[in-house]
């Protein structure tokens, strides 16, 4: 095999689920270019990495020890061979030209892609898309292509030089693509969003199991303005005023994903206003992790 132009790479954990779909995609690029595909498992038992098998172009890396996602990446990254790293989930869903498109938009002079994320219909439940429109209405694949202030993790594209010298994503699970995105920025790329370069997301469809993204997104969320990753308007280190603040972002932050997504072209918007009880609800979960981050006790995600 020549030496390859980008590199794949997914983690994956407990994701025999997802991971068949995900890796028919992956597999079935039509990119005329050579490319590696490498999946990094750190499951307890065999079940994903026996399906993994089941595609013999794929690379695939066991651990003993279980990793985030963020270690999983950068272990992947560290036995790449291609210059770049197309970083994917293993609940995505892949389209054909999604390697295509990414050289095409390297061959522009982009070496920080933020890809556009969908909604998967495969999973397509009130509450899932409700969880969508919540945590990807920034990456739309409705949306116009310009700069982003990040990069998603499961459609994040990177030279790898840069992403070695950032120290890749960090080790902590939640919001690591805002903190690499803002590393690399320091180093001075641009993040553009490309709604050419899309994966469909497999959301959760379990409430439990959204409270606790959710939560721990908004922890996270407040995490990072304590630590300047992320803007704090100057009221986050203010307890008084930062309990009375916390609500009225949360506010904000609510009609921002409406006007973007209201605003777009995606023909099923209106089902956010359909299912804005759920919206609402996830919302609230989300304001409660960031009171519990904003009071809480820092992390190490210094950039």
């Amino acid at each position: 095999m020549a030496q390859p132009l980008i590199s794949v790479i997914i983690p994956a954990y407990k994701s025999e689920k997802t991971i068949e779909d995900c890796l028919k995609g992956a597999c079935n690029q039509y990119a005329t270019f050579e490319h590696e595909i490498i999946v990094v498992d750190s499951s307890p038992d065999e079940r994903t990495a026996d399906i993994v098998r089941k595609f013999p172009e794929v690379r695939l890396i066991r651990t003993k020890d279980r990793l985030t996602p963020g270690q999983a990446r950068n272990y992947g990254a560290e036995h790449a061979k291609a210059d770049y790293l197309a970083f994917t989930d293993s609940d995505t869903e892949i389209p054909s030209n999604w390697l295509e498109e990414i050289k095409k938009t390297i061959d522009r002079g982009h070496d920080l892609i933020a890809g556009a994320i969908g909604n998967s219909p495969n999973n397509d439940t009130s509450w899932s898309r409700a969880e969508y429109y919540f945590e990807f209405s920034e990456h739309s694949p409705y949306r116009e292509e310009g700069s982003s202030w990040f990069a998603g993790s499961c459609n994040f594209i990177c030279r790898k030089e840069p992403y070695m010298k950032a120290g890749g994503f960090p080790v902590h699970r939640g919001g690591e693509d805002v903190v690499l995105s803002s590393k690399l920025e320091k180093l001075g790329l641009k993040t553009l969003f490309n709604p050419k370069v899309v994966v469909y997301h497999q959301n959760r469809k379990a409430i439990s199991k959204i409270r606790y993204n959710t939560v721990m997104l908004g922890k996270f969320s407040a995490l990072f303005r304590k630590q300047g990753v992320m803007k704090n308007y100057g009221i986050i280190n203010r307890p008084l005023i930062c309990w009375a603040f916390i609500p009225l972002f949360t506010i904000y932050k609510v009609i921002g994903i409406l006007r973007r997504t209201l605003g777009s072209n995606d023909p099923r918007k209106w089902e956010l206003v359909q299912n804005f009880p759920n919206f609402f609800a996830i919302m609230m979960w989300w304001m409660t992790g960031f009171y519990i981050g904003a009071y809480g006790k820092d992390l190490d995600i210094t950039i």
